[in-house]
């Protein structure tokens, strides 16, 4: 019984994923628990009857007195997704009494008669999908409506409107939808991932930090590293990394892992560790064009232009419009003395991002090569305007202004 819902959730309940390790999202097939595979969190707000989200469709009948009631030990009928809906016919082929004679054939009339009002029936035209599982907003994505699969009698200061982004209350924390005993690692990268890709607050890696230390270090570096690299802590990573012998040694490490030590000693310019550990990640995911485009910038801090060329032409081939590639193609042409070229590729990269800071700054570097000191000293205070703190930026006019 299980099994089936599972079927269903595992398109209609989304949210913060988490992966076991070693599965893809194309391991699970109909009969597998979907626990099994992954981990499905969302997060839990007070007050939070008021707003739900979008793909949350089966949380929200789990909460149900209907599911609740019926899924008990020892109940003779199982109230599940495919009670109402029938995978192969669309909502929109079904009669206007489809759904009502579905929640009549369970609360029939003469032992469970509706408790609303005459005037509130007719109203609602006798629709208990009307009043109990009235279309509204989602907490994370305004101006659309949607079924509601909470089932239950609405207070009377239920909001009507669609937009619910402002409808409840403080966060409380993830919640594990598919699996009521989630293990540390689970939880620490839920809450890792809440952070990286939706909710960028401090109490977040708090969270995650707080089951990363259950964990060993040299058991899953990765964890560790992933939490360093959110936290802006490279020296924390290049250290945990040395320790480990992770190049020669692995572990649990995977290509993002790879990149984010390589990404720690560019942030120390320790570049040809870094390049060592960039090349490790595009060996990995060779089409990851964010990881060549890395390696290919370590190669040129390092002198090797013949594979830094090798290796930005690769990325430009896979997507000419790479403003990152193009850039690093100018900064090719730039240690080869070919100042004709690197123009031609850093206005390519501009063109494609105006806003590109890197570019910028290699136009500002361009420029004064050329001579052209007032146009570059124009373009670099609107630059230091714009970012006051950039260190770069600050050397460049230290330079320039001796």
């Amino acid at each position: 019984y299980s099994l089936q819902i599972d079927i269903c959730q595992r398109c209609h309940l989304q949210g913060n994923t988490v992966l076991k390790p070693g599965k893809s999202f194309f391991d699970f097939r109909p009969g597998m628990k979907l626990s099994s595979v992954m981990d499905i969190y969302l997060p839990t707000y007070q007050n939070d009857e008021k707003g739900f989200l979008m793909a949350a469709h089966a949380q929200r009948l789990k909460r149900s007195k209907c599911f609740l009631s019926s899924n008990k030990s020892g109940s003779l009928t199982r109230f599940n997704c495919i009670t109402c809906h029938n995978p192969h016919i669309s909502v929109k082929a079904l009669s206007a009494n489809y759904f009502n004679n579905k929640c009549q054939s369970c609360h029939h009339k003469d032992e469970h008669p509706c408790l609303a009002s005459k005037s509130v029936r007719l109203l609602q035209k006798n629709d208990c999908i009307h009043c109990h599982m009235p279309k509204s907003g989602a907490v994370d994505i305004p101006h659309v409506s949607i079924t509601d699969h909470y089932i239950r009698i609405q207070k009377s200061d239920s909001p009507k409107n669609t937009d619910m982004s402002n409808s409840v209350g403080k966060f409380k924390g993830l919640q594990c939808l598919n699996n009521s005993n989630p293990d540390n690692l689970s939880l620490a990268k839920a809450y890792l991932f809440f952070f990286e890709k939706f909710e960028q607050k401090r109490y977040n890696l708090d969270s995650a930090h707080k089951y990363i230390i259950r964990l060993k270090a040299n058991m899953y570096p990765s964890i560790y590293i992933h939490y360093f690299f959110l936290n802006k802590d490279p020296q924390s990573i290049v250290k945990l990394a040395d320790q480990l012998k992770i190049l020669q040694s692995p572990q649990d490490a995977n290509a993002l892992t790879y990149y984010q030590i390589g990404q720690s000693y560019d942030d120390i310019s320790n570049f040809s560790s870094a390049v060592l550990y960039y090349t490790k990640a595009c060996q990995l995911e060779k089409y990851n064009l964010d990881y060549q485009n890395k390696l290919s910038g370590g190669l040129l801090h390092t002198g090797n232009l013949t594979d830094a060329f090798q290796k930005i032409s690769f990325v430009l081939k896979e997507n000419p419009k790479s403003f990152s590639a193009w850039n690093n193609m100018s900064l090719y042409y730039l240690q080869k003395k070919d100042i004709k070229n690197a123009e031609t590729a850093v206005k390519k990269s501009l063109y494609l991002n105006t806003e590109y800071k890197p570019a910028q700054i290699n136009e500002i570097r361009l420029l004064l090569l050329e001579n052209r000191r007032d146009q570059a000293l124009s373009m670099l205070t609107k630059l230091r305007n714009k970012y006051p703190r950039d260190e770069e930026l600050a050397q460049l006019s230290n330079m320039i202004s001796k």
